[in-house]
């Protein structure tokens, strides 16, 4: 997940394996579940969360499969 290396365009705006907008809707569930698990934020907090944080919230909570697994075909 916090890799550079991908392809974009599969990603958000789909392929055969991938529906369309398919990174636009994981990034909106990862966000949700970080903020129904975070309580009440901050102006602050908002911006300086960090990225492993969501993501690793995803992962607790099922959302993404354990880290070092793929979540879709290559």
């Amino acid at each position: 997940m916090a890799t550079t290396g991908y392809d974009h365009a599969r990603w958000f705006f789909g392929a055969a394996d991938i529906p369309r907008w398919f990174g636009y809707t994981l990034g909106c569930a990862m966000v949700q579940t970080w903020r129904d698990t975070a309580g009440p934020l901050s102006a602050e907090r908002w911006i300086t969360v960090p990225a492993t944080e969501i993501i690793a919230t995803a992962r607790a909570t099922g959302l993404l499969p354990p880290d070092g697994a793929d979540i879709a075909p290559a």
